[in-house]
C-alpha cells in the first residue's frame, strides 16, 4: 500500500498521475487522471450507497455509478468487501478494488471514494482497531506521520466540498462509541459549518431502518447519541446503510413526521443495497415515504438551494427522485 499526500491543487482541474515504486518499472500503473472538486458555490453530482460484496451487481451498479461523466466522487456508507475481519480473505479485497478501478468514467476519470466503516468489515461491533485487517490502513481520510501507523487515526472524519457543503463520514458503533467523544466532535463540526447550506452525513447503521426492526440495539444506540444533534444544527440528509433495501422517509424532525412541507426536516435515505442480496420493500412505517427490495444507488446534484436525490437500479432504471430544500 503507498500513501501520497497532494497539497495545493487547484478546483475543478484535471490532474493525471501514475503509481508506482521507484525503479521497479513492473509495479506501475497506467496512467490515470482525477478532477477536483469546486471551491465556490458551483453545482455538483456525487453518487452514495453502501453494502456491496462480490455479486455481479456490484459491478453493474458500479457501472452506472460510473456512466455519468460529471460524477465528482462516491461516498460508500460500509460493508464492501464483506471479509469479516478474516486476514485470510484479502483476495476479497483484491477483487473489490480491481473491481473498483475499471469504474471509471466515459471521459476517463477515476472516481475518489469517501468510506464509513461497516460491520463487515470489523467482523462485528465494538471491535477494537488491531482486529481489522484492511480498511483502516486502505482508506486514510486524512494526514498521518507516514512513519507512524495510519490506525491511530480515528474513523469519523469531515470533508469540504465547494463553499456550501460539508459531509460527514461517521462511525456507527463499530469500533467507535457513537457518542462520548465521538458526538462532541459530530456537534463540534456541525456547529463550525453551521452556515454551510448542505450538511450530509454517512454512516452504516441506520436510524431509521426499513428491515431491521425500530427497536434494533444498534440503531437504538446511535439514535439515541446523534439525533438530538442533528435536529438541532438542521442536518440536511442523513446516508444511512445496512438493511440491503431502499427507502427514503419523510421528513423527520423530534423523531417525528414533519408534515408541514415549509417546516425544517431531515431526509434519511438509502439502507444498503449497492449489490448485496436485497431484502427491502417489507413492513411499512409511519416514518418511511417508500421502502423498495431494490439494488441500487443514489446520485446527489448538489447546488446552493436544493439536493436533487435519484435513485437508480441495475438496470439503470430510476426507482425515486425528491428534490430537500434545506431551511
Amino acid at each position: 500500500i503507498y500513501y501520497a499526500y497532494l497539497f495545493n491543487l487547484l478546483p475543478n482541474t484535471t490532474y493525471y498521475f501514475v503509481v508506482g515504486n521507484g525503479s521497479v518499472t513492473e509495479t506501475y500503473s497506467g496512467e490515470k487522471k482525477l478532477r477536483t472538486g469546486p471551491i465556490h458555490d458551483e453545482e455538483f453530482l456525487w453518487v452514495t450507497g453502501g453494502d456491496m460484496g462480490g455479486m455481479p451487481e456490484v459491478e453493474a451498479l458500479n457501472h452506472i455509478a460510473a456512466n455519468r461523466s460529471e460524477v465528482l466522487f462516491a461516498a460508500i456508507g460500509g460493508d464492501i468487501a464483506y471479509i469479516e475481519a478474516f486476514p485470510t480473505c484479502y483476495r476479497r479485497w483484491d477483487w473489490w478494488l480491481d473491481a473498483w478501478e475499471r469504474a471509471v468514467t466515459p471521459l476517463g476519470y477515476t472516481i475518489p471514494i469517501i468510506m464509513a466503516i461497516g460491520n463487515h468489515e470489523a467482523g462485528g461491533y465494538g471491535m477494537s482497531k488491531s482486529s481489522v485487517p484492511f480498511f483502516l490502513k486502505y482508506f486514510i481520510h486524512e494526514p498521518f506521520n507516514v512513519s507512524g501507523d495510519p490506525t491511530d487515526l480515528p474513523t469519523y472524519h469531515t470533508h469540504l466540498i465547494g463553499s456550501e457543503t460539508v459531509l460527514l463520514a461517521l462511525d456507527s458503533e463499530i469500533i467507535q462509541n457513537p457518542g462520548g467523544d465521538q458526538a462532541k466532535w459530530l456537534d463540534e463540526q456541525l456547529t463550525l459549518y453551521a452556515n454551510r447550506t448542505n450538511k450530509y452525513a454517512i454512516y452504516h447503521v441506520p436510524l431509521y431502518p426499513s428491515v431491521r426492526v425500530f427497536e434494533d440495539p444498534h440503531s437504538t444506540v446511535v439514535r439515541s447519541a446523534w439525533l438530538p444533534i442533528f435536529d438541532r444544527h438542521h442536518l440536511t440528509v442523513g446516508f444511512e446503510n445496512h438493511d440491503h433495501g431502499y427507502k427514503r422517509t419523510h421528513l423527520m424532525y423530534n423523531n417525528t413526521v414533519v408534515n408541514d412541507t415549509s417546516a425544517y426536516g431531515t431526509l434519511y435515505v438509502g439502507d444498503g443495497s449497492w449489490g448485496v442480496v436485497k431484502r427491502g420493500g417489507q413492513t411499512p412505517r409511519s416514518y418511511l415515504f417508500t421502502s423498495l427490495n431494490e439494488n441500487f444507488v443514489t446520485f446527489v446534484t448538489t447546488n446552493t438551494t436544493a439536493s436533487l436525490l435519484e435513485s437508480v437500479n441495475e438496470v439503470g432504471k430510476q426507482i425515486d427522485l425528491v428534490a430537500h430544500y434545506p431551511y
